[in-house]
């Protein structure tokens, strides 16, 4: 990531997620949602946008929280979506916010954390997870 990254800040529950908006291809209610043919780890689902397939990523492994149903999806690069409550806004990643980002040890998922309303947001590593 560099310094015209942009993000777009998730809420899911009280926990606030980022995105890199270029690996984001839409936010929106969840369309009709298909239960797998079979226990797949860490996906929950099958959903079709506009007739194209993507996996329901598992919240539980990818943020770290209780993965449930939830108001909206988001559609991310690779055919994976998530659950969200929320998109909040964007934020664009300024060398001061850089310069104040951590690793983050908490998420296995998280290219790093920045501070963001009082609080640390993980910023989720969308490649690490297309290879998970």
């Amino acid at each position: 990531m560099d310094n015209r990254t942009t993000l777009l800040i998730l809420k899911c529950d009280d926990q606030l997620v980022g995105v890199d908006t270029a690996m984001i291809r839409e936010v929106s209610s969840p369309p009709t949602l298909f239960n797998l043919p079979a226990n797949i780890p860490n996906l929950s689902h099958l959903v079709l946008l506009r007739g194209e397939p993507h996996v329901v990523l598992d919240s539980a492994v990818y943020l770290n929280l209780p993965h449930r149903e939830r108001h909206k999806m988001v559609f991310l690069v690779g055919n994976m979506a998530l659950f969200i409550d929320e998109a909040i806004r964007t934020l664009p990643l300024t060398a001061d916010i850089l310069a104040m980002a951590e690793s983050d040890d908490e998420h296995p998922f998280s290219r790093m954390r920045i501070p963001l309303s009082g609080q640390w947001v993980p910023v989720l590593d969308i490649p690490a997870i297309l290879q998970d």
